[in-house]
Formats: structure tokens, C-alpha cells, sequence
């Protein structure tokens, strides 16, 4: 049984990435990273307030198709945002001015009010890969 406080570990996603298309590129490398990303052995399995530490992060949600130009988030998306144990913002110039990614933190936040969310900056000129890897 899921937990009522918005943490279940029992959440169809791991995580919402909320971005601006603008940062695609940035994104999907970091969807692919953290998707595939293993954590410590030593760490799998060890209880926590979020249930056991899984061996790896799990789904994450990213749309990958442009938001309607209705006033509203879509259903999918909404949907979405309920089923995710946390959301990602990945904070660049140009998802700053983007009302769909401030729509998504600001319904996250009244979904989820338990929880914060996990912010990444992106430079705004430009990004290299080797800038994103991690230093291990």
C-alpha cells in the first residue's frame, strides 16, 4: 500500500522533467543518464522514509511532443505529475520565460506539497556533454 503524504515509493515515476524544448538536447541526455544510472550496491536495499533503495532510479517522465496551445496543462501531463514521486526542473534562461514549465511546478507543488522539487541550471549558451558528466 502506497504512503498518503505524496512520497510512495509505489509512484509510476521516479521523477517529472520539466523543461523548456529549448533545452532538448540537455534533457534527453540527462533522461538517458539518470534512467541507466545504478546506484551504490552498498545502498541497495537500505530502508529509508521512501521505502527500500532500488538498484536503479526507475522511469522518468518526459514529454517529448510540444504542450497544445490551450491555457491548461493536458490531462497526460497532469496525470503525470500525480503519478511521480519527485519532479526535476531544469532551469535555463529559456525555461524562465516558458509558462507551461511554471504551470508544471506550480501544479506540482499543489499536488505535491510534501515535497520540493530537484532543480539542474543549464547554461544559456550552449552545452557540451563532457560539461554534464559527472566527475567520477
Amino acid at each position: 500500500m502506497g504512503r498518503t503524504d505524496g512520497h510512495s515509493h509505489e509512484a509510476q515515476y521516479r521523477a517529472f522533467i520539466s523543461y523548456s524544448h529549448a533545452d532538448g538536447q540537455v534533457v534527453e541526455w540527462l533522461h538517458r543518464a539518470l534512467e541507466g544510472y545504478r546506484l551504490p550496491s552498498k545502498l541497495v536495499g537500505e530502508q529509508t522514509a521512501l521505502g527500500p533503495v532500488p538498484a536503479r532510479l526507475g522511469k522518468l517522465f518526459r514529454d517529448r511532443d510540444e504542450l497544445p496551445a490551450a491555457g491548461d496543462l493536458s490531462a497526460e501531463l497532469k496525470s503525470a505529475l500525480k503519478k511521480s514521486m519527485f519532479q526535476i526542473v531544469v532551469c535555463s534562461p529559456a525555461a524562465a520565460q516558458s509558462k507551461w514549465v511554471n504551470e508544471e511546478v506550480r501544479q506540482f507543488k499543489q499536488l505535491r506539497e510534501a515535497r520540493g522539487e530537484i532543480q539542474l541550471a543549464v547554461r544559456d549558451r550552449g552545452w557540451r556533454e563532457a560539461d554534464w558528466r559527472p566527475g567520477w
